[in-house]
């Protein structure tokens, strides 16, 4: 059966253990230093995503703008067509394009077999 942690292994012989070197401790404030750059990172990631999300928010108020100014105008363009239309006896109606001759979409097979 396999040990399931390195310190629970046997060292083959007793000198081994004596000869292991032991991590260096860390100097003064060296812990202090990591944790306020910790600090420090999570700010700046939380500045970004409040400065991104109000971005965001305004680029959609924008949107939301253009695309009702989009639609007003198309509306216009529409009024101001069919003005033309009813001032303009002489320009020609607008037909509608003629329909594609029908073709037969399903032959059933019986038909084939004759």
């Amino acid at each position: 059966m396999t040990p399931l942690y390195a310190a629970d292994k046997v060292p083959r012989n007793a000198g081994a253990a004596r000869r292991r070197r032991h991590p260096r401790p860390r100097g003064r404030g060296a812990g202090k230093r990591a944790d306020v750059l910790l600090w420090i990172v999570t700010i700046a990631a939380l500045i970004a995503a409040i400065a991104a999300n109000a971005r965001a928010r305004r680029l959609s108020r924008r949107v939301d703008q253009l695309t009702q100014q989009y639609w007003e105008l198309r509306y216009r363009v529409g009024e101001l067509r069919a003005d033309v239309d009813r001032l303009d006896p002489e320009s020609p109606a607008k037909e509608p394009p003629p329909a594609p001759p029908a073709t037969p979409s399903f032959i059933p097979l019986s038909s084939l077999k004759r």
